[in-house]
């Protein structure tokens, strides 16, 4: 529920702001990119809960966002979709762009940038609240990091994500609301190498309460 980034278009408390009463970012090259986005290195839709990665100093920073551009860095998500998905491993291979019907919003269009999924079928199931309404619950592994990446994929395949404000049309909306109060997308963990010990680590969010009852 907290956007990540400062904009012109948005007034309120942002990630950015947070880190910023943290660390003083006051001695760093005013042009630099590691202070115009005080440390953060890569970012997650406001409607996405998770594990974010901030760099401390400007060092940290350059060494993290490198690994991010050799697409060394493994991160896994956690959804649940509207509709049944493939089952076992899957691909989406689809490049990304600004949707040219809805200038707001993203989709698989030809002549965008690359983007490429894997996905790990967990299981399908109904809830109570919503006889006869299938979902899934699916694991995500961007090899990519186009914005709204993991959204777009599945909505590709007419499989939104539960409670997307988006990509989800209004009936799909409508239909898991009583058993939904938030988009269902996680950032479980990111893997990555340490840019002081140069060891490989890995970071996790515990899965919230709305995810751990249905896998």
């Amino acid at each position: 529920g907290v956007v990540v980034n400062r904009s012109n278009t948005y007034a309120g408390q942002t990630v950015q702001d947070f880190v910023e009463d943290q660390i003083d970012f006051t001695e760093s090259d005013e042009d630099s990119e590691f202070k115009s986005r005080s440390g953060v290195v890569h970012r997650l839709d406001k409607d996405t809960s998770g594990i974010l990665l901030v760099a401390k100093n400007p060092d940290s920073f350059v060494k993290i966002q490198k690994q991010f551009k050799e697409r060394t860095v493994k991160k896994q998500y956690h959804a649940i979709v509207n509709g049944k998905s493939p089952t076992g491993k899957f691909e989406i291979d689809a490049p990304i762009g600004r949707n040219p019907k809805d200038r707001l919003s993203m989709a698989a269009v030809m002549g965008g940038k690359e983007a490429r999924t894997d996905f790990d079928f967990v299981k399908h199931f109904q809830v109570n609240s919503s006889e006869g309404t299938w979902f899934s619950y699916v694991m995500a592994f961007p090899y990519t990091g186009r914005t709204h990446q993991i959204r777009v994929h599945l909505a590709a395949l007419n499989l939104p994500i539960v409670g997307d404000p988006i990509y989800c049309t209004r009936a799909k909306l409508e239909a898991s609301s009583n058993a939904f109060n938030r988009m269902m997308l996680h950032a479980l963990s990111i893997q990555f190498t340490h840019p002081q010990t140069e060891e490989r680590v890995t970071f996790e969010a515990s899965l919230p309460e709305e995810f751990k009852k249905y896998i």
